[in-house]
Order: structure tokens, then C-alpha cells, then sequence
């Protein structure tokens, strides 16, 4: 295991009646564009229907490869999308990943 591995954690709240469009908007353009980012391992988008609460884990091979995915044109236009749909754009917290299997 490469200990520079991370991953980043958000948590947002979005309005049940945005689930639809924000996983589609996910499945065809956010999930796209960060598979084409360099060190993007992979992501779970993880959702409470009954809390409107979204969660995003994704992985990274370097901190640097996150931190450059989150400046880059790609991100901060998926980010804009973002903020239409949910009540407030979250910041991720930044982990290193100590054990995977």
C-alpha cells in the first residue's frame, strides 16, 4: 500500500426532489471527469433519501493529485452544477488512507 493515498470526505444536504437530477448529473459528467483526472482512484456517492444527506468519499493516489483535481476548469464547473442542486456546497476534509484491502 502507497501511504500517500487519500481520501477525500463531503457531506451536503440536498432536497429530495434534486436526488434525480444529481445522480444523473454525477453519472454522466462528474464521475466521467474525475476518471480522466490523474490519481483518481475511484468514489462512492453514498445518500440518506429520509435525511436529504449526500455523502462523497473519493480516493486518490496523492494529495497533490486531490488538491489539483479540486483547482482545475473540470471541477469547479461540476461544482457549479452542484450548488444548483443542493442547499449548500460542502468543503471536503482531506484523509490518508492507513489501511485498504
Amino acid at each position: 500500500m502507497n501511504a500517500n493515498h487519500v481520501a477525500r470526505v463531503a457531506t451536503a444536504k440536498i432536497p429530495a426532489e434534486m436526488i434525480g437530477p444529481g445522480r444523473t448529473l454525477w453519472e454522466q459528467r462528474i464521475i466521467p471527469a474525475m476518471k480522466a483526472a490523474p490519481g483518481f482512484r475511484h468514489v462512492y456517492v453514498l445518500g440518506d433519501d429520509k435525511s436529504g444527506t449526500v455523502m462523497t468519499i473519493s480516493l486518490w493516489d496523492s494529495e497533490a493529485q486531490a488538491e489539483a483535481w479540486e483547482q482545475c476548469e473540470a471541477h469547479k464547473t461540476m461544482r457549479g452544477h452542484l450548488g444548483s442542486l443542493m442547499k449548500s456546497v460542502p468543503t471536503p476534509d482531506t484523509f490518508h488512507v492507513k489501511l485498504e484491502s
